[in-house]
């Protein structure tokens, strides 16, 4: 396996530069690399310690980090060649590595146990997209699992053609409307990825955007539809949001690892829902989830996890829209019973994987 080409910060320049300027953030940084440089492009945000510290980083980091003290911040010229050389370490994660096997988990501390636990439920950097040619991959998939899914008999391009059929758009418009979703908020859009010989392997797409209150109930009332979301309709985060896909990747055998790929989707629209509501332990905070039921399959899923029609039908493709809610008085006994439940279960998922959240970005500030 090839190791990626990495560049370093000269110590030169580490010396003599102002790391305390106004826009010198780790957020701003990475906020303008997605959202506003051309190419947009999404950079691991572990990048951004070792960046400062001098250690090994990728090629486009450095190269996104001259353009943004020159041509964004305006800070003066600061080329590539000037302020960085090759390394021929491979690229610092910027995540603390060290060995807790010596003193055992026993040994941890409180506070070392929960990053302990909660280890497992990090999604890969791959997960993310990382620019317009990862969105137009996920597209993609989109499209030709909507197809397949309607004949599974189809080559993935006779697959793609059908899916275009079936969803009234061409595989480019689509992609539009993900970079829309992808440039309101990076986590809009992500690969579900599974472990392949120690490597991650995409193996489906989560589609969820966060949503203003009025976009919702347009959405909800049928007065509008995924494709005519704009980006002032995106909040992040939002009481609000609506699933669009939740769809795996045509592979050449189906069958193959099917648990693992499920349970990969799964976590990955729980990463997604935590990250996307604001904190659902307020008890003002009511998670809302609009979407459509776009196949078969996807209906019975919706079917399990309690949504609920909502009587209306997607303008273009007569679709039947469902809602996740909060439950209300007009079911009684067990049905009543059963929607709290899930309800409830819902937030508590929800209200776990935010504290995973809160952790991880508490690293992020603590630069490990």
């Amino acid at each position: 396996m090839s190791v990626e080409l990495s560049l370093k910060l000269r110590p030169a320049f580490l010396e003599t530069f102002n790391w305390n300027q106004e826009g010198m953030t780790r957020k701003a940084f990475f906020t303008w690399a997605r959202k506003q440089r051309v190419p947009a492009v999404r950079l691991s945000e572990h990048q951004w310690r070792p960046l400062r510290l001098g250690e090994p980083v990728t090629r486009v980091t450095i190269e996104s980090f001259s353009e943004y003290i020159s041509d964004h911040l305006r800070l003066g010229k600061f080329p590539v060649a000037e302020i960085a050389e090759p390394s021929e370490l491979p690229p610092a994660s910027g995540r603390d590595r060290r060995d807790d096997s010596s003193g055992g988990v026993w040994k941890l501390g409180w506070g070392r146990l929960y990053s302990y636990l909660i280890s497992g439920w990090q999604i890969p950097e791959e997960a993310y997209c990382r620019n317009e040619e990862d969105i137009a991959l996920a597209a993609r998939i989109v499209v030709e699992s909507v197809g397949y899914h309607n004949d599974h008999t189809l080559s993935p391009e006779k697959a793609r053609v059908l899916g275009e059929r079936i969803m009234r758009r061409t595989v480019d418009e689509y992609i539009d409307l993900l970079l829309r979703f992808w440039k309101g908020d990076e986590r809009s859009v992500l690969f579900a990825t599974i472990d392949e010989n120690g490597e991650p392997m995409r193996v489906g797409v989560n589609v969820v955007v966060p949503l203003t209150r009025g976009a919702y109930e347009r959405f909800r009332d049928g007065q509008m539809e995924d494709m005519d979301i704009r980006p002032e309709d995106i909040e992040s985060p939002s009481p609000f949001v609506h699933q669009n896909a939740v769809n795996e990747r045509i592979l050449p055998d189906m069958r193959r690892a099917k648990a693992a790929r499920e349970s990969a989707q799964i976590r990955t629209l729980a990463y997604q829902y935590s990250s996307l509501f604001p904190l659902v332990y307020r008890p003002s905070v009511h998670p809302h989830i609009i979407t459509f039921a776009g196949t078969p399959e996807n209906g019975k899923r919706l079917e399990s996890y309690e949504y609920l029609p909502v009587g209306t039908r997607t303008r273009e493709t007569g679709m039947a829209i469902y809602e996740f809610g909060k439950p209300g008085r007009k079911k009684a006994g067990a049905a009543y019973l059963k929607a709290v439940s899930s309800y409830m279960a819902m937030r508590a998922s929800i209200m776990l994987g935010q504290a995973v959240l809160r952790h991880e970005e508490e690293q992020l500030e603590a630069g490990l």
